[in-house]
This record gives structure tokens, sequence and C-alpha cells, in this order.
């Protein structure tokens, strides 16, 4: 006798069409089996057909086996017994998510070390090991800024070598070899006395033969080393008649031997002066700034290089970021100015309160700097309000009502230093010369042990 019996399992739902066959003690066990095993049929026969098709081209897929190319199949399938090529395109889509992480690695680590050295090769001349200061290197010279050996060196009567290294070894003696004005491409066509003038006149003698021949060399038997001349910023300013544009030092002496006193109507003549005789000489006498910001000028850059050039600023500077200078230092044109921004005056809600400034607002805001806030405040800041500020200050300005003057925070923290380290470090920020306009110092002491 046959039964018909409907079951439900946990976690399932039998419906009508999922009606099993049970056996009772007089049906044979291989016919509930058969019919079993009919049903697994027909329900994997549904999932099979419930499946959407697949894509006839998948991206992933075909990236996994490009990259897995040195492993094909039937080597998987040997060596490392992947029968089923589920279990094939499995391992092949691990392998290429480690090859995507291993390249991603790749780009941050150039990124971090490698941009540097992409953006601001490391040529000869930025090379700091080929670099001798001034005075380093004993029994040296230099001219053209390449340091020259001079122990062995064949004088000529006017002029003693020796006597010059023991003065100051690796000193620029370019001045004292014969030139000529047209040598110096760079300086034709400009109308400058810095350009005009014969190197070698009766002011100024040059006694060591043809600079551009190398019999001359020979003859003084001055020997070639791989050093180049450096200075530091203390030496520039040291110096008589030296100046720096860009990192080059220029020695000024032959031309202001010339012209002791000013040329009338020169600009380039009356910018050297100004740095030389007028600018502070503890700021090394940089003159990069006068020259560069001077359209007037700016062409004569490329002939003082030919013509007065001793060596470079042996400090390897952070030329690298010169794309982002003007960006981060440059003042800021009208399309910037023109925009709007949160008053200063407006602070965080919560920040600064106390008992004389329940609305926290800011201490610089208001006509005449910090002044206390009326008494009449209400005890009950409105909700919705996230920021605070005084009643005759606007809570969003243009930055033209700033100003292009640069702000500057001085911030220190603290945490166990003593009064005489903090107040040195005050000091020194109280020294430094800051815009009248718009500087705060903001002192932040805590934890103070003393």
């Amino acid at each position: 006798m046959w039964t018909l019996t409907v079951r439900m399992y946990e976690g399932e739902v039998l419906g009508p069409n999922n009606v099993l066959r049970a056996h009772n003690l007089k049906a044979p066990f291989g016919v509930y089996k058969s019919v079993f095993f009919s049903r697994e049929k027909a329900m994997a026969a549904r999932y099979h057909s419930s499946r959407l098709p697949e894509q006839w081209f998948d991206p992933w897929r075909l990236f996994a086996q490009i990259i897995i190319f040195w492993a094909p199949s039937f080597l998987l399938s040997s060596v490392s017994g992947l029968k089923d090529k589920g279990k094939i395109q499995a391992w092949g889509e691990k392998i290429a998510l480690c090859f995507i992480i291993a390249i991603l690695c790749l780009i941050v680590g150039f990124i971090t070390v490698g941009t540097q050295k992409v953006l601001c090769p490391e040529t000869s001349n930025m090379n700091p090991s080929r670099y001798s200061t001034l005075g380093s290197v004993p029994g040296t010279l230099s001219i053209l800024r390449i340091l020259y050996n001079v122990t062995q060196a064949k004088s000529p009567s006017t002029l003693n070598l020796d006597q010059l290294t023991l003065q100051e070894p690796g000193q620029d003696i370019t001045p004292y070899f014969y030139r000529t004005a047209s040598q110096y491409s760079a300086c034709k066509g400009l109308n400058f006395r810095v350009a005009l003038e014969q190197p070698c006149a009766s002011t100024t003698e040059c006694p060591l033969g043809a600079i551009n021949a190398s019999s001359t060399f020979t003859q003084l038997n001055i020997q070639e080393t791989t050093l180049l001349h450096g200075y530091d910023w203390d030496q520039v300013a040291a110096l008589p008649n030296y100046f720096v544009i860009d990192g080059a030092v220029l020695n000024m002496n032959p031309y202001m031997t010339q012209h002791p006193s000013p040329v009338a109507s020169d600009a380039v003549d009356l910018a050297i002066r100004t740095i030389l005789k007028t600018q502070a000489s503890s700021s090394g006498k940089d003159g990069t700034r006068l020259f560069y910001n001077r359209a007037d000028i700016l062409t004569a850059i490329p002939c003082l290089y030919q013509r007065y050039y001793a060596g470079n600023i042996a400090k390897i500077t952070p030329a690298a970021s010169w794309f982002l200078s003007a960006e981060l230092a440059g003042p800021p044109d009208k399309s910037h100015l023109n925009r709007s921004a949160i008053s200063p005056a407006v602070m965080p809600g919560g920040a600064n309160i106390s008992v004389d400034n329940r609305t926290g607002t800011a201490p610089w805001a208001g006509p005449h700097g910090s002044k206390k806030l009326i008494k009449s405040i209400p005890t009950r800041l409105p909700a919705s309000s996230s920021t605070t500020l005084l009643p005759e200050a606007a809570p969003v300005m243009s930055l033209t009502q700033i100003g292009t003057e640069l702000f500057a925070i001085c911030l220190v923290t603290c945490y166990s230093e003593g009064e005489d380290s903090i107040r040195s470090t005050l000091d020194s920020i109280s020294r430094t010369t800051y815009s009248g306009n718009n500087w705060t110092r903001l002192d932040v002491i805590e934890n103070i042990s003393q």
C-alpha cells in the first residue's frame, strides 16, 4: 500500500509541486530512493534553467586569463590538481587581484620616492658632492666656477697665483684672464653698460692670457679638478661686489672697478648698486626677486651669467616645488579677491565661551579689535545657530576687505617646558618681522610644570 505525504523541512517550505513520496513499512526502499533522486534531478534542472545566461564577453574573466598566461590549464590540472575549470578561473582571479595590488604599491612607491628624481633629476651641476665651498680646498683657485689645482703653477711676473691661493683658497680669478665683449653672445642687443663694456680695459688688467685658449692653461701649468666652486650665503654677504641671482653667484668686481660711480639712466646699474650698497648684506645679497620682477632688466640676466658667473650657492634648495611656488606665495589675482568667505569674526559654536562672552564671539571682531560684549545678552542662544558673531560683523565678507596681505599665525604648543624655554621661543617670534596689518600671535601653554 502506498501513501502520499507532504513534509516541511527546516528552512524549506514545500509547495504543491514539491511532493515527496515516502515509503511505509510495506513499500520497498528502492522505490523511495528512485523517487528521491528523481526529485534532485528536477531541482537541479530547474536551478540551471533559472540562471542568467553568461555574457559572451567578460572583461574581468579575460583579464584574469591574460594574467595567468604563463600557467596554462593543462599545467594547472596536472601539477596543482585544479581539475575543474571554475577552480582554475578562481585561482586566476586571485592572481589578478594580487597583480593589481602590486601595481598600486609600485605607483605609491613611485609617487613617494621617484617623483623627486623624475621632476628634478640629479645632474652634475646639482650634485652636492661636486661642490667645494670657498676656502675649503687649499692650493686651488676657481676659473669659470671650476676649481683648478695651482700648487705647481707658473705665475706671470705681474700676478702671483701662489699668493692668491694663500690669501683665499678657491677664490675666483676669472677676471684676470683676457676676454672680449664679442665672446658673450647673450649680451648682444642689450644697451646696458654691463653688456657693452670690454672686460679688459685700462682699469681692469688681464695678465693671464686668453681664457678660451687651451695653451693658456698649459703655460700656467694648472690642472682642472672635478670640483665646482660653491659659496654659502654668509660668504657672499662678506665678499664685496658679489651677489646672487637664482642661486648663481656673480662676481661684479670688474664692473664696479670700471664704474665706481653710478651710470646715469641705466636700470641694470641701478639694480646692481641697490643690491650691493643699499640692501642689507645679512640677506646674502640675493637679487633674484629684484631682477625677475622687473621686465626692463629681466633680459640682462643671461648676460650677467655669461660675463660675471663665479659659482653657485652650494646648498640644495627645494627646486622641485617651483611649479607650486606661484600658487603658494604669489599675490592673489582679482578672481580670488572677488570671492566671498566667512568672516574672521565668526567662530564655531561653543568656542571662546566665557562669563563675559556668552556668545563665543571672536576676540578680534568689532571695529576696535577686542571688546567686551554688552551685558544684556540673552541667557539662551538660538538652537539653530552653529556660529556666533557680533551684531555689527557680517557673517560673510569679500576677500577684498581682507586684502592681499598674508596672515601670519604663530601657534606655540607647550607640554612641560620651563619658563626660560618658553620665554626664549616667544622672544624669538616677537623679533621676527611680520606685516603690521594681518598677523596674530596665538600662544597655547598647557600642562606647564614650572
